[in-house]
């Protein structure tokens, strides 16, 4: 028997309009993400401008203190201290 995975794909957008995708595996906890809900991501780039996106990695959702993403690049307690020192 084969076990199929549920992908979730959330569409990312920025002041400036659409960012990008941000793809992970569905699970159960999952289920509370709701369109308009903050994520806060790592945005890869070559471009100083970030005019070409190369990559979205590691959401973090605060509202949820949920994390989401393929594969874990991050440190992630490090990316939510920064992240809570950039909002004050």
């Amino acid at each position: 028997m084969e076990d199929k995975r549920t992908w979730l794909c959330l569409e990312l957008e920025d002041e400036e309009g659409y960012l990008g995708q941000l793809r992970f595996p569905f699970e159960k906890r999952h289920q509370t993400i709701r369109r308009g809900m903050v994520v806060r991501t790592l945005v890869l780039s070559e471009r100083r401008d970030f005019s070409r996106i190369g990559a979205i990695t590691d959401g973090w959702l605060p509202q949820l203190k949920e994390w989401v993403g393929e594969y874990p690049y991050l440190l992630r307690p490090a990316f939510e201290e920064l992240c809570l020192r950039r909002l004050r």
